[in-house]
C-alpha cells in the first residue's frame, strides 16, 4: 500500500469525495443522516481541509493499492500523534489496510520519538472499535462534546503506546 501526501487541490477533492461516500454509508446508521451532513459540511469541506494542511496543523494521506484509492487518514501532533481520520472504502475493509496504515504511523512516531497514537471514536461505532482493539489500541476514557446545532459527539478515546 502506498501513502500519497495530500498536497494539492486534486487530492483534497479526492478526500472530500471519499468522505462523502464513506461517511454516508458508514455513519448514517450510527448517528443519522442529519448529523452526518452537518459534520461533513462543518469538518470535511475543501476549505477546511485546505486550511488544516496550509496551517501545517494536519497531515493528510491517501492510500493506494494496485492503482486504486482505498481511503485516507489525517493526523496532527499533540501529546503524541492524534489520529483524526482513518477511513477506508467499504469494499476494502477487512483486508489489512488499517493495520498497514497504523504500522506506518507507528514507524513515523518512533522516528519522531512520539510515545503514543490516540484517537476518538463514536461509542456506537462498534465495528471500528473492534478494529482498533485488534490493532492494539485501548480505551482510555469517554467524552461527550457539543458540536453545535443540537448535535454531540459521544466518543471513546483510545490510545496505542508506541515504544
Amino acid at each position: 500500500m502506498e501513502f500519497i501526501p495530500v498536497n494539492d487541490d486534486e487530492k483534497i477533492n479526492k478526500v472530500v469525495e471519499l468522505s462523502e461516500t464513506i461517511w454516508t454509508e458508514h455513519y448514517t446508521p450510527i448517528i443519522g443522516p442529519g448529523q452526518v451532513r452537518y459534520m461533513l459540511d462543518k469538518f470535511l469541506t475543501r476549505e477546511t481541509i485546505k486550511d488544516q494542511i496550509a496551517n501545517r496543523a494536519y497531515s493528510y494521506y491517501l492510500f493506494e493499492a494496485d492503482g486504486e484509492i482505498l481511503g485516507y487518514l489525517a493526523y496532527y501532533i499533540n501529546d503524541g500523534m492524534f489520529l483524526s481520520k482513518l477511513y477506508i472504502l467499504k469494499k476494502y475493509r477487512g483486508k489489512g489496510y488499517s493495520r498497514q496504515a497504523v504500522n506506518k504511523l507507528v514507524e513515523m512516531c518512533k522516528a519522531d520519538r512520539l510515545r503514543k497514537i490516540w484517537l476518538q471514536v463514536d461509542r456506537k461505532n462498534t465495528e471500528s472499535i473492534k478494529a482498533y482493539l485488534a490493532l492494539g489500541f485501548r480505551k482510555t476514557h469517554a467524552s461527550v462534546t457539543d458540536i453545535g446545532s443540537g448535535y454531540v459527539m459521544d466518543d471513546d478515546f483510545m490510545a496505542l503506546n508506541v515504544s
